[in-house]
């Protein structure tokens, strides 16, 4: 019977050791989230594997899109500065369309009369001329109507790129908060609010710089549509 009796608990202790071991090991877990959260690793203060691996994949494309990829905004874009440009040559051609048709009606009457036309021929070629400047200056301005747009349809593409990532690291922390709050282990309980409470303070945060990437998104967008309405030349 005695026998019987330690064999039982040999059997007992053998089930509860790895228990218990779990069960400390899962705290060590939750302590080592701390130590990442006052050492502001976001990612890592996750103390769950599968949400920490995501939350690190996408944190990854945050810093590439958001970080390492260049300037998002298109602020520094004015297609107003170009539809004015645009305007002024439009209105000079207009001009010198018409001063070169009366020089050139003014010519054939002056040779129909029989009287000299170098005065006038001389005036021709010098609106010639001016026009022929005109128009390198128009292909300038083509150029450079093309570049606005390569340069904002670039800044969209990554600003499109962080908002989403950005949004994707958000929806992790969210569910990671949920999973924390209903955590019942009486050892865990108080680090998971302490890391709840840290989480919804950069939560915060985040969503300025998220917010500040959507206003981004909507102004390249605006401006592209602005320099899609340009006049042509």
């Amino acid at each position: 019977m005695h026998r019987t009796s330690s064999v039982i608990a040999g059997v007992v202790l053998s089930l509860l050791l790895p228990l218990a071991a779990a069960g400390a090991q899962d705290v060590k877990t939750w302590e080592n989230a701390l130590n990442y959260m006052q050492d502001e690793k976001g990612c890592f203060s996750i103390p769950y594997a599968d949400a920490q691996s995501t939350c690190s994949r996408k944190q990854d494309e945050v810093n590439k899109w958001c970080k390492n990829s260049g300037p998002f905004n298109c602020d520094t874009v004015d297609p107003k500065q170009l539809q004015r440009q645009i305007e002024t040559l439009k209105t000079r051609r207009d001009e010198l369309t018409a001063e070169r048709g009366n020089l050139v009606k003014a010519a054939k009457d002056a040779a129909s009369a029989k009287q000299p036309t170098q005065e006038i021929d001389a005036s021709i070629a010098k609106v010639d001329a001016a026009i022929a400047a005109l128009n390198n200056s128009r292909a300038v301005l083509e150029r450079q109507v093309l570049e606005a747009s390569r340069t904002c349809n670039e800044r969209l593409n990554i600003a499109k790129s962080c908002r989403d990532y950005r949004a994707n690291v958000q929806e992790v922390f969210s569910g990671v908060r949920s999973r924390a709050n209903n955590e019942t282990d009486p050892k865990i309980v108080p680090l998971a609010r302490r890391l709840i409470a840290w989480w919804d303070e950069r939560y915060r945060s985040h969503e300025e710089q998220l917010s500040a990437v959507k206003r981004a998104v909507e102004t390249c967008e605006r401006v592209l549509n602005e320099i899609g309405r340009l006049g042509t030349f």
